[in-house]
């Protein structure tokens, strides 16, 4: 293995760092497998619930009870007045990373299109658990501007592709990107939905 000297003050050896990992997009095939096998996994625990309902009800009453009878049974005060403080709980929509796909030509466009719709779908979804709990919601799906495919003038791109290019290292080169996750401007943005959702803006 390479070895270095240190450069006085220091003495002895030390090793160079080792170069940063180049990650690359999964391929399309493999997500859509990676999600089936999921989404089986879950089905199975899923449908093994009800032959164990009993026996799971039985186990939840006697911890309950135990907690009771020893003095620590202080979750549900705990969730009272954690969700009476309504700027402490704020729920997020989210953004789609699935729009860089624009840019590979018709076929990424039919992706992106396809998974807007998608997600607009489930953010909804999202948004109406968050509401049967009382909690607020994080609009980042919008902040993102996601279901803006117009294109401005002098632009190559929707302008939903273009906010993901720019707050998220989804279309960086590598080995930086490509990435899902946000940059440091794109935290900002997230940041700001949070704020703007809890009345803090």
């Amino acid at each position: 293995m390479h070895r270095s000297r240190c450069s006085s003050p220091c003495s002895g050896w030390r090793f160079p760092s080792w170069p940063a990992p180049n990650p690359r997009r999964p391929r399309l095939w493999f997500e859509i497998v990676l999600i089936a096998v999921s989404y089986w996994t879950y089905s199975l625990i899923r449908n093994a619930v009800p032959e164990q309902r009993g026996q799971a009800l039985r186990n939840a009453d006697w911890l309950w009870r135990m907690e009771h009878h020893l003095g620590i049974a202080v979750e549900e005060s705990v969730n009272h007045a954690a969700n009476s403080v309504t700027w402490l709980i704020v729920g997020m929509n989210y953004y789609l990373p699935a729009l860089a796909e624009w840019r590979s030509g018709l076929s990424g466009r039919v992706v992106a299109w396809t998974a807007e719709k998608l997600a607009a779908t489930y953010n909804a979804m999202l948004g109406r658990v968050y509401a049967k709990s009382g909690a607020r919601v994080a609009n980042v799906f919008g902040a993102f501007e996601t279901s803006d495919f117009t294109r401005p003038a002098g632009t190559s791109v929707p302008r939903n592709v273009a906010r993901l290019c720019q707050w998220t290292w989804e279309c960086a080169a590598p080995p930086r990107g490509p990435n899902q996750h946000a940059n440091q401007a794109g935290y900002q943005v997230i940041a700001r939905a949070f704020l703007q959702a809890s009345g803090l803006s």
